[in-house]
C-alpha cells in the first residue's frame, strides 16, 4: 500500500488505485449524520497536527523493500511499503534492522 504525507502533514492512503484523504473519525464533522451538519462542519484529515499521530518508522528490509509503520490514534498503526513524505527530508531515513 502507498501512503503520502503532504507538505501540510495530512495523510493520504492508496485505495482503489488512487490516493485518498484519511478522515479523522474522532472529529465531529467527520461523523456528521445530517446534510446540515456536513455542510457546516468541515472534514478534518488525519495528520501530524494531531497529538496522537506519530512519526513514520521506516525500516530497510533489504532487497529494496521498505517496511513503513505510521502510528495513529489509540495505539493503531498503518503499515505500508511505500511512503512519500513531502514535509521535508528529516523523516526519510530508514533504520537498519
Amino acid at each position: 500500500m502507498k501512503a503520502l504525507l503532504n507538505k501540510h502533514g495530512y495523510l493520504y492512503l492508496g485505495r482503489a488505485y488512487r490516493l485518498k484523504a484519511m478522515l479523522c473519525p474522532f472529529v465531529p464533522s467527520n461523523s456528521a449524520t445530517t446534510p446540515h451538519d456536513a455542510a457546516v462542519l468541515r472534514p478534518t484529515i488525519c495528520g501530524d497536527w494531531c497529538p496522537h499521530f506519530g512519526e513514520p518508522e521506516i525500516t530497510d528490509m533489504g532487497n529494496l523493500v521498505l517496511d513503513v509503520v505510521i502510528p495513529i490514534c489509540n495505539g493503531t498503526t498503518i503499515r505500508c511499503d511505500e511512503l512519500t513524505d513531502e514535509r521535508g527530508e528529516s523523516n526519510k531515513q530508514p533504520t537498519n534492522q
